[in-house]
């Protein structure tokens, strides 16, 4: 009806206006990618080579792929549930790894097709490193959904939504964070296509369940495996 089509203008209208007074916030008009995400309620059932995604539950906002000053930019997310979310080509999929001895965690990335990892500079800034290092190391703690993730030796070291401008940066951990982390668990119903053997073999692989499982198809057993999204049979 006409009222229907003065009504999707004005809310087109509406947020054209939202988004430039919180520039940060990218406005994903991606469909999903096909990943869903659980969310993690406790940091014990977190493993190491996990694939998560690190959220704002309250604005549907998850950290993108694009930096932005003093930290990361957002990007919407769909939250088609209390603790259900789905990905899309804009959300940054971080690899949540322990070091050897278990005390820490680097969360990894792919970065122009090599591997990067979330870092805490001294002055509080977000930013990446092409190496870990102790910048790059951290704890991350869960009470009731909500994640405390903190990078790095010093003080200004925690992740925090910025609800001033919607950007991730790091604080003294002194507020509450604002982020709640999402782990992998698969594929949305209805994504059943399979590629051929060998189509994609120079990206980040998964198995059905979600599970990280390496960069290449090459070196993995015979089976079948997530690769941007897809089933690709090796």
């Amino acid at each position: 009806s006409q009222a229907q089509v003065v009504q999707e203008k004005l809310e087109v209208a509406l947020a054209k206006i939202d988004h430039m007074k919180r520039p940060f916030v990218l406005y994903s008009t991606d469909a999903s990618d096909g990943r869903v995400y659980q969310l993690v309620e406790d940091v014990s059932s977190l493993a190491s080579g996990d694939t998560i995604i690190i959220v704002n539950r309250d604005e549907a906002q998850a950290l993108s792929v694009f930096p932005a000053t003093n930290g990361r930019a957002v990007t919407s997310i769909k939250l088609p549930g209390s603790s259900s979310a789905e990905g899309n080509e804009d959300v940054l999929m971080l690899r949540a790894i322990k070091t050897k001895d278990g005390s820490k965690w680097g969360l990894q990335f792919k970065q122009n097709g090599a591997n990067a990892y979330l870092s805490a500079s001294s002055t509080g800034n977000l930013t990446s490193a092409t190496k870990s290092d102790a910048t790059c190391l951290g704890t991350i703690d869960i009470v009731d959904g909500n994640a405390v993730i903190k990078l790095g030796t010093g003080a200004r070291g925690t992740l925090t939504y910025f609800t001033d401008n919607t950007r991730v940066s790091c604080t003294d951990g002194s507020t509450p964070s604002g982020l709640s982390i999402y782990r992998l668990v698969g594929l949305a119903e209805g994504i059943h296509e399979v590629v051929a053997d060998g189509e994609a073999t120079s990206t980040a692989v998964f198995s059905l369940s979600g599970r990280y499982v390496g960069d290449s198809l090459e070196s993995l057993p015979s089976g079948i495996y997530v690769v941007n999204g897809k089933k690709v049979k090796r």
